[in-house]
């Protein structure tokens, strides 16, 4: 066989052009990966401002920047649950991520308007340049999300979900993002307007004097703080160094106070700080914002033994909140002020912080064969009292009233009937709550119904369950020990019947009442109906029959009878 021979030119400059190709490429990624390793790849924003604003029913923060942020949540954040019994979680932290931006606001900014406590940014270890902001939006109770729009995930969409719930969405050129938080407390924007109006046109008049046994007299009349301050210092022949912060216009008529009083009166009035060190006294803003403010206040723990930080801090005055934050280790508030306001902190708190009044529940459920013995039954739960109680099936099936007897004194009434078997006393269960907490009895019973249905693979069979009874549904609650309201929600369902494939038709009739009633009466319903199991013996023809048959012929069969059910309801408060 012979074999063609390619000129050794063109197997050369063949070969010299893949050696370059090769080169090219190895060069090309080598170019690619030679980068520093912190290097920013890609444009990011400075966020510039973070401003609120308060609204009547909201407080609307916005984040501003100087070029478009890119805004992300985490969904996972704001669901309590997977797939269909997913819930939307009630957060007292709102966490979300700008992954372009770098913060020139610093790491904390201060909101304290209620329901916002404060915003914070964060820049996470891991980031290039420190551009990626983990921001956090701490609220003084918790809230549920809203309408969410960020360029990751969309939320919600329609309709209030909670008292307090959190609204996210970007401008059209993403320069700013708007947080709107709605609010549970009305604010009057008409008094925060006539509160921050200049007062520059307004009269302004300053006395000071001092008597011979040191005594200081002040009037004052939209007088500047610190020009009074100043004037009683040199009065005194003392120093008073004041923060550049303060800035307060002073309206008082003081006499016979010594200087030392003088000052703490200014303190307790304006929101200040006051501390003396070597000789020299330090007035500055109650909130510290800087570290001559700081050190002249103190901080301290209020531990919460009955209430939660979320049920007290909606009300504590809204002043009051920007002192205050909630502990993240224990059921505790951290307060940071002047002594004075500590003081006043803690006494409140303690008022406030008190255990809550405990409710009893006895529930009784009670069956009669018709409706006279029904009725027969009222009239003895009844007697001897206010109430006139009767059944009208043409009129209404479901009563209500009130019984001036306990459960128990109303059980022995009842004795008589119960041996007469007119009347059957099922189940009494009891259970204390506290005070406008919910308290839930079931009477009856689960059953369980099969399905057969027929899919691609075949025919399917599904176990299903229903419950059948009563349910009674209440919420007591009570100003005190001696009257309760108690709403009530009543369910009675009765399986009416079953059709071909198993499936069973549940009829359900619900009824809703509020009563006012004196600790440890006895709420009534009536005209309730209920289907109760019952077993029948069933006898086929046995005189037909030889003796050692005939007990062969009888059978026993369960069959459900309608009985006439009251469900009797005794609440009692504790202290």
């Amino acid at each position: 066989m012979r074999r063609a021979l390619l000129p050794r030119s063109i197997l050369s400059s063949a070969l010299s052009s893949r050696v370059v190709g090769t080169a090219a490429l190895c060069l090309a990624a080598l170019a690619y990966f030679w980068q520093p390793a912190c290097a920013q790849t890609e444009g990011y924003c400075t966020v510039t401002g973070v401003r609120s604003e308060q609204l009547s029913n909201a407080v609307r923060i916005t984040i501003q920047a100087d070029g478009a942020m890119r805004t992300s949540i985490q969904r996972l954040d704001f669901y309590a649950g997977r797939f269909r019994r997913a819930a939307f979680l009630e957060r007292d932290i709102i966490p979300f991520q700008l992954t372009n931006a770098r913060s020139a606001v610093g790491n904390f900014v201060d909101i304290s308007a209620y329901p916002v406590s404060y915003l914070k940014l964060s820049t996470p270890p891991g980031s290039r340049e420190g551009v990626g902001l983990e921001c956090e939006l701490h609220l003084y109770r918790p809230a549920v999300p809203g309408r969410i729009h960020t360029d990751n995930e969309e939320l919600g969409g329609g309709g209030m979900l909670g008292d307090v719930q959190v609204d996210m969405e970007s401008s059209q050129n993403g320069a700013e993002f708007y947080i709107t938080v709605t609010s549970d407390k009305h604010v009057d924007l008409e008094d925060l307007a006539q509160a921050g109006k200049s007062e520059s046109e307004l009269p302004v008049r300053l006395n000071t004097d001092l008597s011979d046994d040191g005594l200081l007299s002040i009037t004052a009349l939209n007088a500047d703080l610190e020009e009074t301050v100043q004037q009683v210092a040199a009065l005194i022949g003392t120093t008073v160094v004041i923060d550049d912060e303060v800035h307060r216009l002073l309206t008082c008529r003081l006499a016979g106070l010594d200087f030392e009083q003088f000052l703490q009166v200014l303190a307790r009035g304006y929101g200040l700080a006051v501390a003396q060190r070597d000789g020299t006294c330090y007035v500055s803003n109650a909130l510290p914002s800087n570290v001559a403010s700081y050190w002249a206040t103190s901080a301290t723990v209020i531990p919460l033994h009955h209430l939660s930080t979320s049920e007290v801090l909606p009300l504590l005055p809204d002043y009051v909140l920007r002192f205050v934050r909630p502990s993240k280790s224990a059921n505790a508030l951290v307060a940071t002020g002047p002594a004075p306001l500590l003081d006043r902190l803690q006494a409140d708190i303690a008022k406030l912080d008190q255990p809550a009044m405990q409710i009893t529940v006895r529930a009784m459920l009670v069956e009669a064969n018709s409706d006279a013995d029904a009725s027969r039954a009222l009239a003895l739960m009844t007697a001897g009292g206010t109430t006139e109680f009767a059944l009208d099936p043409d009129a209404s099936r479901i009563r209500f009233g009130v019984a001036q007897k306990r459960a128990s004194e109303i059980t022995a009434s009842l004795k008589a009937l119960q041996r007469q078997a007119a009347v059957q006393l099922r189940v009494h269960p009891h259970m204390t709550v506290l005070n406008g907490q919910e308290a839930e009895f079931f009477f009856g019973e689960t059953q369980y119904f099969t399905f057969q249905t027929s899919g691609w693979r075949g025919p399917r069979v599904s176990v299903e369950s229903t419950e059948v009874g009563v349910r009674l549904t209440t919420t007591p609650w009570g100003a005190g020990p001696d009257y309760i309201q108690v709403p009530v929600e009543i369910e009675a369902s009765n399986i009416t019947a079953t059709g071909a494939a198993g499936q069973p038709t549940v009829a359900r009739r619900t009824a809703t009442s509020c009563m006012a009633m004196r600790s440890g009466d006895t709420l009534i319903v009536a005209g309730l109906e209920m289907h109760s199991p019952s077993d029948t013996r069933r006898q086929t023809a046995p005189g037909m029959l030889p003796w050692p048959l005939r007990p062969m012929a009888s059978a026993y069969e369960s069959r459900q009878v309608l009985r006439r059910a009251l469900v009797l309801l005794q609440v009692e408060a504790r202290s």
